[in-house]
């Protein structure tokens, strides 16, 4: 799939980059939720390498934090879209997940309920969907248990939406929802390949900017 364009480096971009590698680096070495994914990838014979798997690039598209290229099994984090570590982070855990799918199950991308589910899937699995996130923590009333299961639910779904939405903007809004809905519940009470949907710890909780 084409999820972003590549622009030429500059003399900033290049710093952009090394930071942004220099995070992902130590995602890939400090993060659970990530190692779980790059192991998990590995055991089903998926081999995954920094700089030649996962990559930093500068991207053109507004919005566009970064992608997975199924053809060339390439995830890209965008580095001019970053600005600190938690944010790699997300990016690359959400790209994770999609290159996952694609090891397991051979994800058809064009097939819109295919890259729906697995939209859903990297929403409620990457950490992006942190409780401030969701209308529901931002009502009010604390951690009760029925908040935070509503409110990754709410994010998962209008995360996945946004996420088909801002690559394929001239598709009709009510289509995109209604491939969605039409998948959401099984896709996003598949949290291969974790046991559940991974915590978020106190930290996390606030948005990343």
């Amino acid at each position: 799939m084409d999820l972003f364009t590549a622009i030429p480096r500059t003399r900033s971009s290049q710093e952009q980059h090394s930071d942004c590698m220099a995070w992902v680096q130590e995602a890939a070495k400090s993060n659970g939720r990530i190692r779980t994914l790059i192991r998990a990838m590995e055991e089903k014979g998926c081999s995954i390498r920094i700089g030649a798997n996962i990559l930093c690039e500068p991207c053109a598209n507004p919005g566009i934090y970064g992608g997975f290229d199924a053809e060339l099994a390439e995830m890209v984090v965008c580095q001019n879209a970053v600005k600190n570590k938690e944010k790699v982070e997300e990016i690359l855990a959400h790209e994770l997940v999609h290159a996952y799918d694609h090891c397991r199950a051979h994800v058809q991308w064009s097939y819109l309920p295919h890259w729906a589910c697995s939209e859903v899937r990297a929403a409620a699995l990457s950490g992006e969907c942190s409780l401030t996130l969701s209308k529901f923590f931002l009502a009010g009333g604390g951690l009760k248990p029925w908040r935070i299961r509503m409110g990754g639910v709410d994010c998962a779904r209008r995360h996945a939406i946004r996420s088909v939405h801002s690559l394929r903007p001239k598709m009709e809004m009510k289509d995109i929802e209604a491939a969605v809905d039409s998948i959401f519940t099984p896709c996003y009470l598949d949290s291969d390949p974790f046991d559940a949907i991974p915590p978020l710890s106190r930290s996390q909780y606030a948005p990343h900017t």
